[in-house]
């Protein structure tokens, strides 16, 4: 795995798109200063926490356009033959997407709309930045999340999907 010495980040890709905006590739999604980004909201219903809300979150997703892929799991993330991969995870109140950039074999994210684009992240034990591949991914989202310095260790891996190369036009809430 290749280790780097420095944080990798993008402080500029956008101040109006959240990580969703960002695993959809779009910079200045519509009401995105309005909280970000939300699955559903570019299909008329932004989903907001409540009951069914993981449910909800992936119906939204698939509502704007996002495929779903059934059947994979972080440990053996799915080939995809057109557009790129994107995953999400939940903490039942909140979400956040990473995706693949498929050229470089690295996943990546933003944090939060005001966040920067992350490309590397900290490993624990050597104290070192690392790419996350796909080699890595169930380590981060499952099996060794406390190995990590990242915000969302709380949360639960909750399924891949697919985006367009062209990506998918999302927004935030009115």
């Amino acid at each position: 795995m290749p280790i780097n010495s420095v944080l990798e980040k993008d402080s500029h890709w956008s101040s109006t798109a959240n990580c969703y905006a960002y695993a959809c590739d779009r910079k200045n999604p519509v009401n995105g200063a309005n909280g970000g980004a939300l699955p559903g909201a570019s299909a008329g219903a932004p989903v907001l926490p409540g009951p069914n809300y993981v449910d909800r979150l992936i119906a939204g997703a698939v509502a704007d356009g996002l495929t779903r892929l059934m059947g994979a799991g972080p440990g053996n993330p799915p080939a995809v033959h057109a557009g790129y991969l994107v995953a999400m995870v939940n903490n039942g109140n909140g979400f956040h997407w990473i995706r693949h950039d498929p050229t470089l074999d690295r996943w990546s994210w933003k944090d939060g709309n005001g966040g920067d684009v992350n490309y590397n992240i900290m490993q624990v034990p050597g104290m070192n930045y690392v790419y996350v591949k796909n080699s890595m991914l169930n380590e981060l989202l499952v099996t060794a999340k406390n190995s990590f310095f990242w915000t969302y260790q709380s949360m639960t891996f909750t399924s891949f999907f697919s985006v367009p190369d062209s990506g998918l036009d999302v927004q935030g809430r009115p």
